[in-house]
């Protein structure tokens, strides 16, 4: 017998099923951010973000905008994938959204 676990059509079903729900309960938790920062009370995105403690004056951050700015694009971009998820956009071109947000990762790779 080799070493190892060897897949079989019921593992598989688990690994399919564990990575369903795992996909489903992050695309609620960035639905559950998008309409804090997007419905806030507070005005708009930058808005919100700056209320709770974001700069919102040019920074070092990409496009030399704002920390407040940056962490709305960055927001936008999961709510994006959200709406993909959720079937309420389409994503007409090419877009390297691992690209886009590898800035979070903290020097975290695969």
């Amino acid at each position: 017998m080799p070493v190892g676990m060897q897949a079989t059509s019921a593992t598989m079903d688990q690994t399919l099923t564990t990575l369903s729900v795992s996909l489903r309960n992050v695309m609620s938790e960035i639905r559950r951010l998008s309409t804090q920062v997007n419905n806030g009370v507070g005005g708009t995105p930058t808005q919100v973000l700056t209320a709770m403690g974001y700069s919102n004056t040019n920074s070092d951050a990409p496009g030399n905008q704002s920390d407040a700015s940056y962490a709305a694009y960055l927001i936008g971009l999961f709510t994006t994938i959200t709406a993909l998820y959720y079937g309420t956009a389409t994503q007409p071109a090419t877009y390297d959204y691992d690209n886009a947000l590898s800035a979070l990762w903290a020097g975290l790779t695969e």
